[in-house]
């Protein structure tokens, strides 16, 4: 039998990631008592179904006294030799009372010693010299998460009844539009969220399944009078201008009336929400160089849906993606950006990714000189469009 040691970490990837790529038999965790009372039915749950290990063991030891450590670390090891098992110790994560403990027995037991860099997905064995190797030893599994299992993995859930069902990102062609419309948008990024937030003003009837615009001009005019940001009907015309061209609106006229039609009701829904287009931008743009994407994400913070969403405690994040075992955690602000924007990013990724999490504030207007400090300070990436290379200075 093949048995894994090691520390039960707060992280919870510390404590999978060695069972995400070997086929072990059992993992013994030492941890502190609260940690295994907080974290023990999760990581069972996900160890069995998956990693396939049957057996997951839980043992508290002292957080002071050395010698506590070793004594039950000591006789709980020792049970695992006597029955033949083949004992790994493995380092990753944990905290330095405890790889104290685990580098000592290590030695008294001669045992093989391993690290997992998650950064790197990179394997490190620490005593090459040892007969027995867990690279070796022990058949290899890659097992890749998606995002489901990440955030399950974390003690979450993706709330996936929440999701807009109506942007049906695996259409080429709708595809192709998000990417024409968001041309359009950077064309005219100074007015589209006041043209955005203008459009609707134009749709007088209550019937969602009409796609037609009729007004006569004057009508529209007064309506642009009322309107800050898009007085200029010359600014109007010519975003329409550019979506017609694009497909986006056919039949377009804006002589004595305005009137034109909308492709379809999703790409009216696009247009009409100022940021939509710019979470569809960045999210086809991400998800070209990831394992995984997801776009308008709820994630339910105890990881236990209820039948009525109003019972359920989630976070909304724009774009979250999973490269490697590194998910990132993407805000996307289309206005104004104020400081709250960044502790709601900073709260969902520490929640739902831990210290590994990457954080990403995707804002087209920029932030303000004391904005973009506090945003460093945080670990916050800033770009004013996710294909940037560099971070906005």
């Amino acid at each position: 039998m093949n048995v894994n040691v090691e520390f039960l970490d707060r992280e919870p990837i510390e404590n999978m990631i060695t069972s995400l790529h070997f086929c072990l038999d059992k993992i013994v965790f030492f941890g502190y008592h609260d940690e295994i009372i907080r974290q023990k039915e999760q990581t069972r749950k996900f160890l069995r179904d998956v990693c396939g290990v049957a057996d997951v063991s839980f043992f508290a030891v002292s957080q002071t006294s050395l010698k506590d450590v070793l004594k039950v670390m000591r006789e709980q090891i020792g049970k695992e030799y006597s029955q033949g098992s083949t004992v790994y110790f493995d380092l990753t994560g944990g905290e330095s009372l405890i790889l104290v403990a685990i580098g000592m027995l290590a030695k008294e037991f001669d045992a093989p010693l391993h690290q997992y860099l998650i950064k790197q997905d990179r394997l490190v064995e620490l005593t090459p010299e040892n007969v027995h190797q867990i690279s070796r030893d022990v058949k290899r599994q890659e097992i890749r998460l998606n995002l489901d299992q990440y955030i399950s993995m974390q003690g979450g859930e993706i709330n996936h009844k929440l999701h807009k069902g109506s942007k049906d990102l695996s259409d080429e062609a709708f595809r192709r539009d998000i990417r024409n419309i968001w041309k359009i948008a950077k064309r005219h990024e100074t007015v589209w969220n006041a043209f955005s937030e203008f459009l609707p003003k134009l749709s007088r009837s209550s019937n969602a399944e009409v796609l037609e615009v009729r007004m006569r001009k004057e009508n529209v005019h007064a309506l642009l009078r009322e309107h800050a940001g898009l007085r200029n009907s010359g600014k109007l015309d010519a975003i329409l201008e550019d979506c017609a061209a694009a497909g986006v609106l056919s039949g377009l006229e804006h002589e004595d009336v305005y009137s034109f039609i909308y492709k379809s009701k999703t790409l009216r829904e696009v247009l009409w929400e100022a940021g939509s287009i710019l979470e569809l931008h960045t999210y086809l743009a991400e998800e070209e160089q990831t394992d995984d994407c997801m776009v308008g994400v709820h994630l339910d913070w105890d990881g236990r849906l209820h039948e009525k969403a109003s019972e359920d405690v989630y976070n909304e994040i724009d774009v979250l993606t999973l490269r490697g075992y590194i998910p990132t955690f993407i805000s996307c602000k289309s206005g104004n950006v104020n400081q709250m924007a960044l502790y709601e990013l900073e709260t969902v990724a520490s929640r739902f990714g831990g210290k590994y999490a990457k954080k990403v504030l995707v804002a087209p207007q920029g932030l303000s000189y004391g904005h973009r400090l506090r945003a460093q300070e945080m670990g916050i990436v800033v770009k004013r469009d996710i294909t940037d290379l560099d971070e906005e200075v």
